[in-house]
């Protein structure tokens, strides 16, 4: 059975039930757009304090947890957010954070993305004072072959391993 040719009848009901959204009377008013709006701040809300009792249950002396997040560059407005209220609970003594995000991504001025960026960098400056900044840079040629070899449970000086390390060395860089 082919899934496109099942949904094809339904999705045409759809679009022929559903206003256009290109006409005006479809666009919400102001005051319903506030009152969406509130809807959705409101639901973020809810589920930002949910994870939060969530990590408070979780993390405990006994359970320490240690959350590791990567390429925090790409984290949106809410995401932010949550780490931000995260990290200023009191009652979250047992919750390490680990976060990675790549230097290049500090220009406030690339256009594609400075109101990320903006946020990103502010978050950062007001965690300065409560934590490390290490940079870090990428692996040589050699720690990628001996972690290709690791992985693959291979001799690190084999051609297949030095084939395969000079690959991933040059699609990551050397990330």
């Amino acid at each position: 059975m082919d899934i496109q040719v099942e949904l094809a009848p339904r999705v045409g009901m759809l679009r022929a039930s559903s206003p256009s959204s290109d006409t005006p009377e479809s666009l919400p008013t102001k005051a319903e757009q506030s009152s969406k709006d509130r809807g959705i701040i409101e639901r973020a809300t809810r589920i930002q304090n949910c994870l939060i009792e969530f990590f408070r249950l979780l993390a405990t002396e006994d359970f320490p947890i240690a959350l590791a997040l990567d390429d925090l560059q790409w984290a949106g407005p809410a995401s932010i957010n949550l780490l931000d209220a995260l990290m200023k609970d009191q009652q979250l003594k047992h919750l390490t954070f680990l976060c990675t995000c790549r230097e290049q991504y500090f220009d406030v001025t690339d256009d594609e993305n400075t109101q990320r960026n903006h946020q990103l960098v502010a978050f950062l400056e007001k965690q300065d004072k409560i934590a490390d900044k290490m940079e870090l840079s990428g692996l040589d040629m050699r720690s990628v072959q001996t972690l290709v070899a690791d992985l693959l449970r291979m001799d690190e000086s084999g051609a297949k391993v030095e084939e395969l390390a000079t690959i991933v060395h040059h699609k990551t860089n050397a990330n």
